[in-house]
């Protein structure tokens, strides 16, 4: 097991942050640019899991606030606004979140809207501040689409998981080890 770990480890750090800084910006790359970062793939799959623990529409407020504040720090980021420690915030969003799935929580709504909108803002300033002029509209729309679709994938796989407490535990431990390991890289 410590061999893969190691592994694990080594190869990590190549893919783990899908900020490059540059690169093509059109709508393919932005509907792929969640799927290829394992921070933005585990952040937004996590958002999905954490939302399927409530009920009614809160359940859909937590990936909304996400997408519509995500719009909004994409805007701020392309637009000129220095973002200060984004990855770091990125980072620390896998942590929370992941610590919330271990507690199985649900955190008031307020709460629940406020760290939500607050880690958004830090996904979509990454994007924005990396993009280019080229096709940027295509990026942002092509990465809110894979968003949607990943916090999707993700209140499926929390649905599935209501009642095996510790799988979904494990879940969230493995995502907020991801969050951990990346605020130290």
């Amino acid at each position: 097991m410590k061999k893969y770990l190691m592994a694990l480890c080594i190869l990590l750090p190549n893919i783990a942050l899908a900020h490059s800084g540059y690169g093509e910006h059109s709508f393919w790359s932005g509907l792929t640019h969640p799927l290829t970062g394992v921070d933005h793939l585990l952040a937004m799959v996590a958002v999905g899991i954490w939302a399927s623990r409530y009920h009614g529409a809160m359940r859909w407020s937590i990936p909304a606030t996400f997408v519509l504040v995500m719009i909004s720090g994409y805007i701020a980021g392309y637009n000129g606004m220095e973002v200060p420690f984004v990855e770091t915030w990125i980072a620390a969003s896998l942590m929370v979140m992941g610590f919330i799935l271990v507690w199985m929580g649900k955190v008031s709504a307020p709460i629940a809207i406020a760290l939500t909108a607050w880690f958004a803002f830090f996904h979509g300033a990454a994007h924005g501040m990396e993009a280019t002029d080229y096709s940027a509209t295509g990026f942002a729309v092509g990465f809110v689409l894979s968003t949607l679709s990943l916090h999707v994938l993700g209140l499926g796989i929390g649905s599935l998981l209501q009642n095996k407490v510790r799988i979904y535990r494990l879940t969230g431990a493995l995502v907020a080890g991801a969050g951990v390991y990346f605020l130290m890289a």
